[in-house]
């Protein structure tokens, strides 16, 4: 049987967020396991400013998939393709998403391997 852990870490406001990140991080590597962490950028951009190299060293055993830049900040996934063909969609979503991506890079030492849009998307 295999087992696939994906988790979302996407509070970039919430004092708790980057323990919270941590502690799932450390004891996932603690008991051998491995997930992709889907980090908002704006998180990411947090980790950098608050000197969170804890957090960071504990997310460097596992993928690093993007949750967005800004996950609910308005235009939403949602509200910047409501209008958009497939094409301009997924061009806009690229636009959008850039600056969590290069974060992602410069901090995390990586690319994303994945893309998951906030909410309902």
């Amino acid at each position: 049987m295999y087992v696939s852990l994906l988790l979302d870490a996407e509070d970039f406001i919430g004092p708790q967020e980057p323990d919270a990140v941590r502690d799932v991080a450390e004891l996932l590597t603690s008991v051998g396991l491995r997930a992709t962490f889907c980090v908002v950028g704006e998180l990411v951009r947090r980790l950098d400013r608050e000197s969170r190299a804890d957090v960071i060293r504990a997310l460097e055993p596992h993928d690093i998939g993007q949750h967005t830049d800004l996950h609910s900040v308005h235009p939403t996934t949602c509200e910047a393709l409501e209008d958009l063909g497939w094409e301009e969609g997924v061009q806009a979503m690229i636009e959008q998403n850039r600056p969590g991506v290069e974060v992602i890079e410069r901090v995390l030492g990586r690319k994303p391997s994945c893309w998951g849009g906030a909410g309902n998307t």
